[in-house]
């Protein structure tokens, strides 16, 4: 009876492992995974953009806000108070970078269209601001992130994860994560 038991509980085992997701996903103080370049970043070259391949393993050099969202209406404004202060921080663009993935992968093919539209008018607008576009997950899936709502990633000058954070970030929040920030600038 006990071997029986045993043989259905490593069945049991075995198969809650094989439905497991095996994403990288971020841990504090480690490199922010890399990914299959199916992710798009996009590079403004004088009214016109280009679009090369981004694999997220090219995080060094500068300290990072790393926004994720994916294309639902309002996304964007969840977790606008904390731009927005980072925004009023005025860091030298050599120092400091934020990067938005906007995560297409979930929308009909029209409104993908419109997302990139719009992504693309922000590259020319934010010329300091990385912009990278993603059509198949590649970022959430690698990362471990949550298919709906926005997430938050602080990444220092080495690619490393400082903190982060799944959805809204609260005051108390937004406070730490720019004190990271300040303390993380080369």
């Amino acid at each position: 009876m006990m071997k029986f038991l045993n043989r259905v509980l490593l069945s049991t085992a075995l198969c809650l492992l094989s439905t497991t997701n095996y994403a990288d996903e971020l841990t504090i103080g480690k490199s922010a995974p890399a990914m299959a370049s199916i992710a798009q970043r996009l590079h403004l070259q004088d009214e016109g953009i280009s679009y090369q391949d981004w694999q997220g393993g090219d995080l060094t050099g500068k300290v990072r806000v790393i926004h994720h969202l994916n294309a639902a209406l309002g996304v964007d404004e969840i977790n606008k108070p904390f731009i927005d202060t980072v925004t009023a921080l005025k860091l030298s663009p050599s120092e400091f970078s934020t990067l938005t993935v906007l995560n297409v992968s979930d929308v009909a093919s029209f409104l993908r269209q419109m997302a990139k539209l719009q992504i693309e008018d922000l590259q020319r607008t934010h010329t300091d601001s990385e912009y990278v576009l993603d059509t198949q997950a590649s970022v959430r899936t690698a990362w471990g992130l949550p298919s709906e709502g926005p997430s938050i990633t602080l990444i220092d000058t080495e690619g490393k994860v400082l903190a982060h954070k799944d959805g809204k970030l609260e005051a108390n929040e937004v406070q730490a994560f720019v004190a990271l920030i300040q303390k993380n600038l080369p």
